[in-house]
This record gives C-alpha cells, sequence and structure tokens, in this order.
C-alpha cells in the first residue's frame, strides 16, 4: 500500500478558467422554449439572471477565503486512483479536540459546510470537511465507487494522512450512506455518526418486524417522490458520458444541472433557497476542477452494486443521531425506520431546512452536531 501523506493545499484561484467561465456564460444560448416556472427543471427566467450574476459580479477569488482556512490533499491509495482527497480542517492537530469529519452528498461538496464547520470550531471541536472522492476538488477515483468503498477510502486517509485514530462522522444525502459503512465496517474509529438523511435502508430478515402503517405510509411517499424524480439518476446512472459532456463544457448547463436540485430538493419557491452566493460558489468551484462528471459517477456505481441496503445488523452499537429537515427530498422517516438499522440515541426534526439544511439552516445543524458529540465526550 502507498504511504499517505498529506500535503497542505489551497483552493485555486484559476483566473484562466473564470475568464472562460464568464465569456461562455455572456455567449450562453437558452432554449427558444421551455416549461414555464420550475415543472420543466430549472426555471429559464431564474437562470438568465443568474448567469449574469455568476458572469459579472461574483468574485470566486475572494469569496474562496471563507471556505476553511487550512486545506490539505491526502493521496490515494495507488490501487484506488491517482490523485487524492480534499480536505479543510483547523490549523494544527486537534489536541484534546474531538474530529467530526462533515460529508456532503450529490451534486455538492465541501464547501456546503463552511458555516457548520466555522460554529463547530468555535465550539472547540475539530471538523475535518472532506469532499467525497470524485467530487469537488477531490481526485476522481480510477473506476466509479459505491459508499461502502468510499468509507474505507476515507477511514485510510484520517488514520495514515492525518493520524486521526477516532472520530465522529455527520453525512448527509451520500455523505449519511458514507457514515452508515463507516460506522457498520469501522467501528473500531467512529465514536458516532449524526445524520440528516437516512442512507442505509433496512434488510429484512425472515424474523424481521414487517413495518407498521406509519412506516409504509413513509416508504410510499418516499417511493412516489423517486418515482417523479428518477431521471437525473438514470441518465447518470446508466448513460454517464452523455451528460458529462455537455457538463463540462457549457457552464450554463452546469449551473442548471445544479441549481434545478438545489432548488427542488429545498422546498421549491420562487427561487433556491440556497443563497445565491453558495450556488454560484459550487457552480464555479465544479467549473475549475471539472469534476462534475465524476461526481455523477456515484449512480453508477452503485446501479452496479447497490450499497444502500444496511448490513445484518445495521450500523451495530455505534451511537447514532437524527436530525431531520422538513421540505426536503424525503420527508423525514419514521424513528422506528431509524431505529431498524441504527443504535438511535437522538431523534429530532425541523420544521424547514430541506435536503442541504447546512446551506439553508447551517447555525440549526451545527447545534444538533454540536449537542450530539458532546454527549460522545
Amino acid at each position: 500500500m502507498t504511504a499517505l501523506t498529506a500535503v497542505d493545499w489551497a483552493l485555486p484561484a484559476a483566473p484562466g478558467l473564470i475568464a472562460d467561465m464568464r465569456a461562455r456564460l455572456r455567449a450562453a444560448r437558452l432554449p427558444a422554449s421551455a416549461v414555464a416556472g420550475w415543472e420543466g427543471g430549472v426555471n429559464l427566467e431564474w437562470l438568465s439572471g443568474f448567469a449574469a450574476y455568476l458572469a459579472d459580479e461574483y468574485d470566486w477569488e475572494t469569496d474562496r477565503n471563507r471556505f476553511g482556512g487550512h486545506h490539505m490533499m491526502i493521496p490515494f491509495d495507488e490501487a484506488v486512483g491517482d490523485g487524492g482527497l480534499h480536505v479543510a480542517l483547523p490549523a494544527g492537530v486537534p489536541d484534546g479536540r474531538m474530529p467530526i469529519l462533515l460529508l456532503h452528498g450529490w451534486p455538492s461538496s465541501g464547501l456546503e459546510y463552511a458555516q457548520v464547520a466555522a460554529q463547530l470550531e468555535q465550539a472547540g471541536l475539530y471538523p475535518i470537511v472532506a469532499d467525497l472522492p470524485g467530487f469537488g476538488f477531490s481526485a476522481p477515483t480510477a473506476a466509479p465507487v459505491g459508499p461502502r468503498q468510499i468509507a474505507v477510502i476515507l477511514r485510510r486517509a484520517l488514520k495514515q494522512g492525518l493520524s486521526i485514530d477516532s472520530f465522529a462522522v455527520h453525512g448527509n444525502d451520500w455523505g449519511a450512506t458514507v457514515a452508515g459503512w463507516l460506522a457498520a465496517d469501522h467501528a473500531d474509529a467512529v465514536s458516532g455518526i449524526h445524520i440528516s438523511m437516512m442512507g442505509l435502508r433496512p434488510t429484512f430478515g425472515p424474523d424481521a418486524k414487517k413495518p407498521d402503517e406509519t412506516e409504509v405510509s413513509w416508504i410510499k411517499a418516499v417511493q412516489k417522490r423517486l418515482a417523479a424524480d428518477a431521471g437525473y439518476r438514470e441518465i447518470q446512472g446508466t448513460h454517464p458520458n452523455t451528460a458529462a459532456v455537455g457538463l463540462s463544457d457549457s457552464p450554463i448547463g452546469l449551473a442548471a444541472w445544479i441549481a434545478e436540485k438545489l432548488h427542488g430538493w429545498n422546498g421549491g419557491g420562487a427561487e433556491p433557497s440556497v443563497p445565491r452566493e453558495d450556488i454560484a460558489a459550487l457552480v464555479t468551484a465544479y467549473w475549475i476542477s471539472g469534476a462534475i462528471p465524476s461526481a455523477n459517477w456515484i449512480y453508477r456505481a452503485v446501479r452496479e452494486h447497490d450499497e444502500t441496503a444496511a448490513p445484518t445488523g445495521g450500523t451495530g452499537d455505534v451511537p447514532v443521531a437524527c436530525s431531520f429537515f422538513e421540505n426536503g427530498f424525503f420527508p423525514p422517516p419514521p424513528p422506528s425506520w431509524c431505529r431498524r438499522v441504527h443504535n438511535v440515541v437522538n431523534y429530532t426534526t425541523h420544521p424547514e431546512g430541506g435536503h442541504y439544511p447546512a446551506f439553508t439552516v447551517p447555525a440549526n445543524l451545527a447545534q444538533d452536531i454540536q449537542g450530539f458529540a458532546k454527549n460522545l465526550t
């Protein structure tokens, strides 16, 4: 195995790529016909205004300074691929502070946790914000990898790259699934996990208790939502190369692909509830890194080998806290559903926040994580 020596790194200013992005945005050609509003996908009127903001107002070179003071790149093991894992963390070693790994989902990156990480650091914790392999500024793996293998990559990166043997985890979206596998497969290193989405689903053996009425109702709601919003998953899982061409070449296409989800998975409305500057930062970062095609690969990996079913025994004795936010992709699951997979020590719901609470209600999410971490000490 390759020795994983973390090296200091910095978010790139990339003036040439920024200039190219702005020129392409100014010359963008929008569709001549479209479904009004957000019903047919991205709202073209909103997108036109956002493209103008991204081209003529948003300043990545200045804004990038708010996304963590200390960045590092931890090389992958040679069997995983070239390049490495990008993390942002407080300066220095933990020195008694609890390390807590913050994991995002799709189509996001570690930039999602800027405000949450700052609040956790002020509270005396040691937040480690990671771009999942192939996402954000982390390098792509040699082949698509699913959440269970991502957990292996992250565990090794923290142990060998950062000399961290024990840590807590917060995960959202795919990050919640990875957090579940960290607890299930690496319980010796994980002191607890905090999730804002159910990443792993129960595995029903012959002796398992059948879902009750509340659980059945929730399952039907989830199935209905998945059926209504399956297009992106099918494209990225079956024909990722085709979408990758447009997403790599067109910044307005990239913005549309990302912003539609940030809007629709956060309650809808006239405008996305995610702040405009955060959407701009996310789109710009993906334009610079060129990584949205490899981020999309996770759907290919899961299609080839589904890793969303929990193992027998779920995540074992590792303590798990659930903080769910209304108006997201799925409604909050019943506590009984969570207990089928996890050793639930706390269950909280919030009336708002959507699928990306780190963007929309960061103080509420950080407070929940902070309270959970305090009980682990």
